[in-house]
């Protein structure tokens, strides 16, 4: 997953990527992990991984997913060195800054 991000971030293939450090914050509704790393080149990003996800909905920008439980990566990808941010009690993700692209998938078991 990380290298995923890496590439979608820095629009390049990772040499040596390192996660630094991971985050764990248990909610109601979701547990997330903010998972840090970095490259040789000192290039670091972030991207959130929550998992036991268990609102009906997910809201982003215009869009809305409908229906997804369980676990999924949210990804703010560009060189804007936006963060993720993500409020289990209503669904609601966003990026910290703008314009940023914004990546969310569903982790397949």
């Amino acid at each position: 997953m990380a290298r995923k991000s890496y590439e979608a971030t820095f629009k390049k293939f990772p040499i040596n990527l390192v996660i630094t450090k991971v985050d764990f914050n248990k909610y109601k509704r979701a547990d997330v992990l903010t998972i840090y790393y970095k490259d040789d080149n000192s290039e670091e990003s972030t991207f959130l991984l929550v998992t036991n996800y268990k609102y009906e909905k997910l809201t982003y920008g215009a869009s809305q997913k409908i229906g997804i439980k369980g676990d999924f990566t949210v990804d703010c990808t560009g060189s804007c060195y936006c963060r993720e941010r993500f409020y289990p009690s209503n669904g609601s993700i966003e990026c910290t800054c703008s314009p940023c692209p914004m990546e969310v998938h569903e982790v397949k078991k």
